[in-house]
């Protein structure tokens, strides 16, 4: 399958961002990313001042991220805009899905820092929503400010990110996990990024404290496509739209190491799947594992580690159903190790109904990201 690298969960001056799309779609090029997810507050006014397209040769998908003092939703793959409730985001999920959308339960959990906004933050309270694409299992700005607790050690953690603590949160892979024990929930990452902008030594010297360039090239969002991305900017979209849905991706940190080329597939007597597939526990299904380098390989079923491999690939024969997911760690400079890849599940199931039977919001997605 062909890899695309994007970054998802940008502001722009459209709402509180301090680069144009333009300017950012220049800086993701020459991180060499292929598309990009615009994410302004509560509006479309990117889309509709024309700004959706490719521009700088990248894939600029503009979406909006809704509602304010909580429960705050990335919406993509919608035109009208979607009125926020943050006392009732069922009502925004439901807006989001009936115009063809996929929707991201941005930032769940956050530690918050006194530097931004005396510490507040905007989590997730209703965790009896559904409908739901998916989860921002890793947020770089909230772990980013998580570690920036004054000037001296934000500047330390900006200058030294290896010696930054970046891993996503506990708590956020715990309820994603808990979550798709039911059903698919696709995980995704992004920075958040605003090109926050501070001033030191009493205002006297400006500091642009994690600015785009450092972002662009932090967690980045992978998708599998099964042909070229196409040339068209509308195919394009569809066909990353698709990936989305789908959970034919997975999450990685760029900024120590190149994830490219990883792969976790299941192979069965019916053929080989791929993240985000289903595949039948009577087929024999044998989970495989490929990394671009060497790390510690996590299989992991519906939140429990069961299996862990040292090198570049590993495989896992599925004995039970569940959830399957991978996660590979590299070692941290400071000792331990860091988080590196997670991918999305394979699920293996002991039940034969059809896939539109067992998941239908999934498919409900699926179906409205091919008519695009």
């Amino acid at each position: 399958m062909r890899e695309y690298v994007g970054h998802l969960h940008l502001h722009s001056t459209y709402s509180d961002g301090t680069a144009t799309i333009e300017e950012i779609a220049a800086e993701a090029r020459s991180a060499g990313l292929s598309f990009i997810g615009i994410n302004d507050h509560h509006h479309l006014d990117g889309l509709y001042h024309g700004k959706e397209g490719w521009i700088e040769g990248v894939a600029a998908l503009v979406g909006c991220e809704i509602n304010d003092l909580e429960n705050h939703y990335l919406a993509y793959n919608i035109d009208r805009e979607v009125k926020g409730d943050a006392a009732r985001p069922q009502a925004v999920i439901d807006a989001v899905r009936a115009q063809g959308g996929l929707g991201f339960i941005a930032h769940p959990f956050e530690k918050g820092s006194p530097l931004w906004d005396r510490g507040r933050t905007f989590g997730w309270t209703d965790w009896q929503a559904h409908g739901f694409t998916g989860i921002e299992i890793w947020n770089f700005s909230s772990l980013f400010r998580a570690n920036a607790r004054n000037v001296p050690l934000a500047l330390l953690r900006y200058y030294f990110l290896r010696a930054a603590r970046l891993d996503p949160l506990r708590e956020t892979l715990d309820v994603w996990d808990l979550l798709s024990r039911a059903r698919k929930v696709v995980a995704i990452g992004g920075s958040d990024n605003h090109g926050f902008r501070m001033r030191t030594l009493g205002g006297l010297i400006p500091v642009r404290l994690f600015d785009y360039r450092t972002a662009l090239r932090s967690v980045h969002t992978h998708v599998l496509l099964h042909d070229d991305l196409p040339v068209s900017f509308k195919a394009a979209k569809a066909a990353i739209i698709e990936a989305l849905a789908e959970g034919r991706c997975f999450v990685a940190l760029h900024l120590f190491d190149d994830p490219r080329g990883f792969r976790f597939e299941a192979e069965t007597r019916r053929g080989r799947f791929v993240m985000g597939d289903e595949v039948l526990l009577g087929d024999t299904p044998v989970l495989r594992v490929q990394s671009p380098t060497r790390g510690m390989i996590r299989f992991i079923r519906d939140g429990r580690t069961i299996s862990v491999n040292h090198g570049r690939s590993a495989e896992l024969a599925a004995r039970q159903a569940g959830s399957y997911r991978v996660e590979v760690r590299r070692s941290r400079m400071l000792g331990g190790t860091r988080a590196w890849i997670f991918s999305n599940a394979i699920r293996v199931s002991d039940d034969a109904r059809d896939m539109s039977q067992a998941f239908p919001e999934q498919t409900s997605s699926r179906r409205q990201a091919a008519k695009t």
